[in-house]
């Protein structure tokens, strides 16, 4: 689905997008709300901290300043990430803009982040 124009991030923006339904619904594959989930993962990033290199460290500080799995739910920040990522990658690519054709297949790509996840839960299982 986003091949055309965004052949070389195809893969990053799937990714992404699946982090955004997995965010907006947590509560269906979690018993602990995300925030508080959020919040526990982020304390055990900052006491990991200084085993990290500068950059994963840097990344870190980044992820926690801006809640970014608690923003996740919502798609304003994940335009927001993905201006940020586009950024960073220096390419010219405005991964942003695969928002519109996320709001245009977003029934498809529900559909397939839930057959995903639920074969990604069941191998867990085993």
């Amino acid at each position: 689905m986003f091949y055309n124009g965004f052949e070389r991030y195809s893969g990053i923006l799937i990714d992404i997008y699946f982090d955004y339904f997995l965010a907006k619904d947590f509560n269906k594959y979690s018993t602990v709300a995300l925030k508080q989930f959020s919040e526990q993962v982020y304390k055990v990033y900052q006491q990991a901290q200084a085993l990290l290199p500068q950059s994963s460290s840097r990344f870190l500080d980044y992820v926690i300043k801006n809640n970014i799995y608690t923003s996740y739910s919502a798609l304003a920040g994940i335009e927001q990430v993905l201006t940020h990522l586009s950024h960073r990658m220096s390419h010219g690519v405005r991964l942003q803009d695969s928002v519109k054709i996320f709001r245009e297949q977003e029934v498809i790509l529900q559909t397939n982040f839930d057959v995903f996840f639920k074969e990604a839960y069941q191998v867990f299982l085993k």
